[in-house]
């Protein structure tokens, strides 16, 4: 036969310490993931970005200056 767990709290403090362990790790993860893209935008100016993936934007990018 089964019997109920004899420590209660027990089981309820591996639930509540595993919860706060997954919510750990995944904000770790987010911010790892965040700080890897930042690094990666940072390798390339914003103006050559823009003006590979949008053919209007490199076009502007060449145009003269405005007076």
């Amino acid at each position: 036969m089964d019997t109920p767990p004899s420590h209660p709290l027990l089981i309820l403090l591996v639930a509540v310490l595993t919860i706060l362990m997954v919510w750990q790790l995944s904000w770790w993860l987010l911010r790892l993931g965040g700080r890897a893209s930042v690094a990666l935008v940072s390798q390339f100016p914003a103006t050559q970005i823009m003006a590979r993936t949008h053919p209007l934007r490199a076009a502007l990018s060449r145009r003269a200056p405005r007076t």
